[in-house]
């Protein structure tokens, strides 16, 4: 444990024990290192982490005071919740309508966005970054290798290995973005009219992806609490023809829960026991809001049934996000597939940059600060959640990432909700587009990664309202 954090877990369990109540004064910062025997910048840091969070309270010379108990929302029970539409049949995606064109707008309350919030990201040491690389290159550099930088092959396996994954950097093939990493994996693995088994809800542009090669998809429900049910993964495995599976088990979108290990296993043992292979986004694997490294099904993988695709979007800047494939021993068709397709692997000058600014210890210090960054502001989210949507409401617990599935009341129309938002400036992430049969027509998915200023707030109130049935389409937004 970190200094940093033995503070915070001695305020939380002061907390817990009574010996520090709602509105008590703090321990000055001087008094709290002198108690713990840490620097006074190690209490400021855990006092800022637990503000942040919505533990404790600054008064401007006063100090600070304990929190009022924080809010939390209902959960999704255990039961089985809402099944996927398609009744265990593949279904055609030619006829899957996406109703909500606008679900991403420039200058929205962005709750619909698919990328976390910008301010979190360093986009500044990583333009200095690339500017160091392009100002010491002679322009005599050789032809890119097959698969990507050397150096940024090896820093990506390195990563991987902190998670329990074992890859050589010969094994990973860099791709132009984490989108083009999955359609390699498809255009390897799976011809048009194909059968492509998908969790619903699902990441709304892996069923784009999906529809644009004339797939067709095998909806299994992905329970907000559980994820996916192996015994009834087994079934569809074994009740049809079943191409490839396509699974977001860390960090699911929408619903930000990770599946359980031992879940995760099952899944890697029933595909192979099955002949048929996953293809696993792991988009926001690095995303954890807990210290330790996350599992994947990649993990559990001894046999390469488990294809892994990711991309530096979502911890680095959107502009620099690269993606990869470990692919195993299916990597020498992934690259005959990239180089025949034409598919851009993206530019060698940035891909040495990325490689060199990972590669930096200051680059875990980094990340670390954003996933408590992340981690506090989506809390803050779901007490807003808490104390501001209608009574019938369920909410997802994520356990990294972005983003919270929120079941509205039984009379909600999510489609509704969402172009109301959108006429009064706020988006929203309707139910229905994460879902091929567009089931899901009473929830929401959140976007809960945007500091929480007064305005945002506003927006999430009205957003609130909207749900709550409770504002026409001529409101607006008032800080």
């Amino acid at each position: 444990m970190r200094r940093y954090e033995a503070v915070m877990d001695l305020v939380r369990r002061q907390v817990v024990a009574g010996t520090l109540r709602a509105g008590d004064r703090m321990p000055s910062i001087r008094a709290m290192a002198a108690r713990m025997g840490v620097s006074a910048i190690t209490v400021q840091h855990a006092y800022a982490l637990l503000e942040t969070a919505g533990e404790i309270r600054a008064h401007a010379r006063s100090g600070f005071f304990v929190a009022q108990p924080r809010r939390s929302p209902p959960e999704f029970s255990d039961d089985p919740g809402l099944p996927a539409g398609g009744e265990g049949r593949p279904v055609d995606l030619d006829a899957l309508a996406y109703r909500v064109a606008s679900w991403r707008h420039d200058g929205l309350g962005a709750f619909g966005a698919a990328l976390p919030s910008a301010d979190l990201f360093d986009a500044a040491g990583l333009h200095r970054q690339l500017a160091r690389v392009l100002r010491h290159a002679t322009g005599q550099e050789g032809a890119q290798p097959p698969g990507g930088d050397a150096m940024l092959r090896e820093a990506i396996a390195r990563r991987s290995s902190r998670r329990g994954v074992v890859a050589s950097p010969e094994e990973v093939v860099v791709t132009g973005d984490g989108m083009a990493g999955l359609n390699l994996c498809l255009d390897v693995l799976t011809e048009p009219g194909d059968v492509v088994l998908v969790e619903s809800p699902s990441f709304f542009p892996l069923l784009a992806a999906l529809h644009r090669r004339r797939l067709r998809a095998l909806e299994i429900y992905s329970h907000p609490r559980h994820g996916v049910d192996p015994d009834q993964l087994n079934h569809l495995l074994r009740s049809n023809d079943v191409r490839a599976c396509l699974m977001m088990p860390v960090h699911h979108h929408p619903t930000g829960i990770t599946y359980p290990e031992e879940v995760m296993r099952r899944i890697v043992e029933v595909a192979a026991r099955e002949g048929v292979l996953i293809v696993e986004c792991d988009l926001y694997g690095e995303l954890s809001h807990r210290e330790e490294a996350t599992a994947s099904l990649k993990r559990f993988d001894p046999g390469d049934v488990v294809l892994q695709f990711g991309s530096f979007a979502n911890t680095l800047a959107p502009g620099y996000g690269l993606g990869w494939v470990l692919g195993g021993r299916h990597r020498r068709r992934l690259m005959e597939s990239q180089f025949l397709s034409g598919m851009v692997t993206g530019d060698p000058m940035r891909q040495r940059a990325i490689a060199e600014y990972i590669g930096q210890r200051s680059h875990d210090r980094r990340l670390r600060v954003l996933r408590e960054t992340l981690a506090a502001r989506m809390q803050h989210g779901l007490e807003l959640v808490a104390r501001h949507f209608p009574q019938g409401c369920a909410v997802s617990r994520p356990a990294g990432g972005f983003m919270c599935w929120v079941r509205g009341p039984r009379d909600f129309d999510a489609l509704a909700a969402s172009r109301a938002a959108l006429g009064l400036g706020v988006s929203l992430a309707p139910g229905p587009m994460f879902s091929v049969t567009q089931s899901f027509e009473t929830f929401v998915g959140l976007n809960l990664s945007f500091a929480w200023d007064a305005e945002r707030e506003a927006q999430f109130r009205l957003v609130a309202a909207i749900i709550s049935g409770q504002v026409g389409a001529t409101a607006r937004p008032s800080p």
